[in-house]
């Protein structure tokens, strides 16, 4: 009796056979929406690393301005003294800055082009694939006679 009612049924012939292009489509629906997802999430993630990056630049800037180690008390300037003595331990913990980043500050007289570098060196190969993020602004550096010279300050970060 019971084979009768299998023999007699029509309905599934084809079987898995007509499920397969059903499970085709729907798995190149999945890998294209993922491809898709995967195409504007990475941008994004770029984008807000960038932004972070820029945000540690100007904090390191604006921690690097109100370092009393290197202001001259009676001017809130730069010392060009202090700078010849300033010990990049020092100037490395007070900074605190993120492991993930490297820096490179440099202060720079314009009239007789004097520089002080601080930091990691900014010329290197691998930092040339590197995103960096540079923040340049003109100072007043004060020398020991307490003369007032014209001068820049830059300060750049790169996840390192």
């Amino acid at each position: 009796m019971l084979r009768g009612k299998i023999k007699d049924d029509q309905k599934g012939i084809g079987g898995f056979f007509f499920d397969t292009p059903v499970l085709l489509l729907i798995i190149v629906v999945i890998m294209i929406f993922t491809t898709s997802l995967y195409q504007v999430y990475v941008p994004i993630q770029k984008e807000k690393d960038r932004i972070a990056q820029d945000r540690t630049c100007i904090a390191l800037k604006n921690n690097l301005q109100n370092y009393p180690q290197i202001l001259d008390e009676s001017s809130e300037k730069f010392s060009i003294e202090k700078l010849d003595s300033l010990e990049k331990e020092n100037l490395n913990s007070y900074l605190k800055l993120d492991s993930d980043y490297s820096y490179n500050i440099s202060f720079e007289l314009l009239e007789s082009s004097e520089r002080w570098f601080f930091g990691n060196d900014l010329t290197s190969e691998e930092n040339s694939e590197v995103g960096i993020s540079s923040y340049q602004i003109p100072t007043h550096m004060v020398d020991e006679g307490g003369f007032s010279h014209l001068g820049k300050l830059k300060v750049s970060v790169w996840r390192g």
